[in-house]
């Protein structure tokens, strides 16, 4: 009977064995993510004891959820009696990859940095990933290297934004830091002027100083003291002469000068005394000579007795004489600094009135001239072909041209271009001198009448020809020297001499 009994006692547990194997909703998760973890069990009266990392969690159940788990926690069930007691079986382990999201990161180094130079900057965590922005500078493995340092005002820098980049399956974490990249100075001066490098005494230009890419660097110096260094960068002209301004620029990565000669200029001086005045004949041209750089004519006249007929700046002013009187010429000088004026008057004398005379004279053949003008003295250039006397008694001396000038005290003339020729005899008075009558022989068909006239020029006596020979009383001229001429339709003839006794 006992024996009976050991195997009744024996069957129910081998009846009873119990197997469980658990799984997971997910085994790699963020920090915070609830899983799910289910167990498969065999076996009646299934009670469950899970555990985490070996320690009792959850409730008797075939499923356990948490969200409150770390990286690498162990999860695994057993089967277990009613009191939980006893371990009948135990599952699988399961181990759970927990990722924290990536916590906040710092960069810590420098913030500026020279074109080709290098600084080192260190971020907080390691692991992450080295970028830089706006090409101004280039990193690896946080080494930045900067590259250009193009800007053209002190408010715009070349700057580049360093980024330091931590990220994983539950997110990223980023950090910047701003670089920025200084340009070597490059120093360099401009005068705002327009007459280039000049400054006039007692006035300021504005000037521009600094870089070629960073305007707000650089300071200036005048060497000589010609010019001052005023603010808001005005150059200012204190005393004649030349100077040397120098900008000086500088910073982190360099140092760099830029010099530009200045000349201080005054308002111009006349370096030749203008004429006080001038005297010019009536419809004469006489010429201005320019006395300083910048020379010009203001006005032609004040009562348009004279007019500027040709002007070229800098060089000369031909004056134009219209007619006689008194006016006044204004000129002017000038550069970049400003202008001075001065003035001289004009005194315009009237000309004689023309000449009256022939064309032509035949050699050995007198004519008398005659001018309205009085007071006038006469002359001949050359004198080898015409002799001239003191009442205006011209003699052809020997074949070619001669000019008759008749010359007022004032110094103002008239001329007029007599031709000397030789000519064949063609008319004679006889007898010379007379006291009676004398006769003119004709030996040409080509005069009408003939004029006797005195020395002023006045016609005494004038009839026709009556032929070939023509006689003429002379008795009631007074004594005298006299001068026939003969007429016709298309000629004159030179004056013949006739002394009356």
């Amino acid at each position: 009977m006992n024996r009976l009994l050991t195997i009744f006692l024996l069957l129910p547990f081998w009846v009873s064995a119990q197997t469980i194997s658990i799984a997971a909703s997910d085994t790699t998760v963020c920090s915070g993510t609830t899983i799910t973890f289910t167990a498969s069990a065999v076996g009646s009266s299934l009670h469950y004891q899970w555990k985490k990392n070996n320690i009792h969690v959850g409730a008797d159940a075939p499923v356990y959820i948490s969200s409150a788990l770390n990286n690498s926690d162990t999860i695994a069930c057993s089967l277990v009696n009613a009191a939980h007691d006893t371990i009948y079986t135990s599952s699988n382990p399961i181990i759970v990859d927990v990722h924290t999201f990536p916590t906040a990161v710092t960069i810590s180094g420098l913030d500026s940095i020279c074109p080709a130079d290098t600084i080192h900057l260190t971020a907080s965590v390691v692991g992450g990933t080295w970028l830089a922005s706006n090409y101004h500078a280039s990193v690896e493995n946080g080494v930045v290297t900067g590259v250009a340092a193009n800007y053209f005002e002190c408010s715009n820098f070349a700057q580049d934004t360093v980024f330091y980049i931590v990220a994983d399956i539950c997110g990223a974490d980023t950090a910047e830091k701003v670089v920025t990249v200084l340009p070597q100075p490059n120093a360099y001066f401009e005068l705002h002027s327009m007459w280039g490098s000049t400054v006039c005494l007692g006035a300021g230009v504005s000037a521009t100083s600094g870089t070629t890419d960073f305007l707000c660097e650089g300071q200036l110096f005048a060497r000589n003291g010609a010019v001052a260094i005023g603010g808001g960068g005005f150059i200012w002209g204190q005393r004649l002469g030349r100077d040397t301004v120098t900008n000086i620029s500088a910073n982190m990565c360099g140092i760099s000068t830029y010099s530009m000669a200045v000349q201080v200029v005054d308002k111009p001086r006349f370096t030749t005394v203008l004429p006080g005045e001038m005297s010019l004949c009536e419809g004469s041209l006489d010429s201005i000579v320019a006395p300083n750089s910048g020379f010009n004519i203001l006005n032609n006249s004040l009562y348009d007795t004279v007019s500027i007929l040709w002007h070229t700046p800098n060089l000369t002013a031909v004056v134009h004489a219209i007619s006689a009187g008194d006016d006044t010429i204004k000129v002017r000088i000038e550069n970049e600094c400003g202008a001075t004026y001065s003035s001289f008057n004009v005194h315009i004398s009237p000309k004689p009135t023309a000449i009256t005379a022939p064309d032509s004279i035949c050699v050995g053949y007198s004519s008398m001239l005659a001018d309205n003008t009085p007071a006038g003295t006469w002359s001949a250039s050359p004198s080898a072909n015409i002799k001239i006397e003191g009442d205006g008694l011209v003699t052809g001396l020997e074949n070619g041209a001669s000019t008759v000038r008749y010359t007022m005290p004032t110094g103002c003339y008239v001329e007029k271009r007599i031709l000397v020729e030789n000519c064949e005899a063609e008319a004679e008075v006889t007898p010379v001198p007379s006291n009676g009558a004398v006769t003119i022989h004709t030996f040409v068909d080509v005069y009408e009448s003939y004029s006797i006239i005195n020395t002023l020029g006045q016609i005494a006596l004038s009839s026709p020809l009556t032929g070939a020979f023509t006689n003429v009383d002379i008795t009631k001229l007074p004594p005298a020297i006299y001068y026939i001429r003969l007429s016709g339709k298309n000629r004159n003839s030179g004056a013949i001499k006739v002394v009356k006794y």
